[in-house]
This record gives C-alpha cells, sequence and structure tokens, in this order.
C-alpha cells in the first residue's frame, strides 16, 4: 500500500513540475476569430489611435494601466510595420477588450494510484474522477479597428493565450499574441 502511495506522490510532483514548467514558460496564443469588412479602401487610411481602455472589476488599477501601455504598445509597433503612423486626430481607432479568467488544470483519478475510499464496514468502492492539480488564467483580447469617420468597424480579431505566472515573462507573452493577432491583418503594407 505504501508503494503505490510513493508512486501516487511521485507522480503528481512529477506533473505538478511539468505543469508548471509549461505554464511559466506559456505556451503561444491562438487566433480565436477574424473578420475584414468588405469593399474597405485601406490605402484612405494613414493613421491610428486607441479608444481608451476602460477597467472592470479592476483591483489594482496600477498594475491595469501598465499592462494596457504593454499592449498599446506591441499593436502600435504592429501598426507601424504595416505602414501606419500614430495621430491624435487618427483615420482608424482601435478598440480594445481584454478578459482574464482562472481555469483550473485537472486529471482524472486511476484506479492504480489513487486509493479507493473507505464506504463502512469493510465495504471499498472506486469511481473515477476529476481532481484539481493546477489553477492559471487565460486571457483574451477582443481587437476592433474601426473608422474614425464613418464610426464603422473595418476589421475585428480575437486571440487567445495563456498568462504567464512569472509578471517578467508578461510583455514577452504580449507580444506574441499581438503578433498571432495581426497574422491575418489585411493590409500588407510597409513602412513609407
Amino acid at each position: 500500500m505504501e508503494e503505490i502511495m510513493e508512486m501516487k506522490t511521485l507522480k503528481q510532483i512529477i506533473f505538478s513540475i511539468f505543469a508548471l514548467a509549461v505554464f511559466s514558460c506559456g505556451t503561444p496564443a491562438k487566433l480565436l476569430y477574424q473578420d475584414v469588412a468588405p469593399n474597405i479602401d485601406w490605402s484612405k487610411y494613414t493613421t491610428f489611435g486607441f479608444v481608451e481602455v476602460e477597467s472592470v472589476g479592476v483591483t489594482n488599477q496600477e498594475l491595469f494601466e501598465k499592462n494596457i501601455a504593454l499592449l498599446k504598445e506591441a499593436v502600435s509597433v504592429q501598426m507601424k510595420a504595416k505602414g501606419f503612423q500614430p495621430s491624435s486626430q487618427p483615420d482608424l481607432l482601435i478598440n480594445m477588450g481584454v478578459v482574464l479568467k482562472e481555469e483550473k488544470q485537472t486529471r482524472e483519478t486511476d484506479f492504480r494510484t489513487d486509493r479507493p475510499r473507505y464506504m463502512g464496514q469493510r465495504n471499498y468502492s472506486w469511481k473515477s474522477e476529476e481532481v484539481v492539480v493546477n489553477t492559471y488564467k487565460t486571457g483574451t483580447l477582443d481587437f476592433h479597428l474601426i473608422d474614425a469617420k464613418k464610426k464603422t468597424m473595418v476589421w475585428q480579431a480575437a486571440v487567445q493565450g495563456i498568462v504567464p505566472y512569472k509578471s517578467s515573462k508578461l510583455p514577452e507573452a504580449i507580444q506574441g499574441g499581438i503578433g498571432k493577432l495581426f497574422e491575418g491583418f489585411p493590409v500588407a503594407k510597409t513602412p513609407k
């Protein structure tokens, strides 16, 4: 019985180390969707600016503003690479929405490694069940590009990824997510 418990403990430790390594390094963001409005004359757009991002339910406003600044910086790099310039009177407005969600990583119990439960006088029962082994956060960025004069959306996309545990890895994760988002950008301009 002790061997089973030692094996169970060893497997849990190995799994926890593996999960921590995967999540601390971050996994690549994935593009959830993108949609471009039909019949858009992209040549009439040369500048961009940001719609103010509002915080809802944020407990640390300073951290929120720092992370939004990282997002705006990464988007600006991509927009400039496409030939657009920042402006206080932009042709294109960028509206971003960010949702963070806590997720649970689970595993299924196994009779070989998880003890049966005692159900009364010498009656044992075992049933497979999901047990939580880790928690992590996912971040989803919803991105809208809007014609500033007409107030109509010309392109929208969303990207999702795992938020790294270490704040030092967040800028890299944001750049990777924004890079993934812009892979499907409909304009292939180059900087002037």
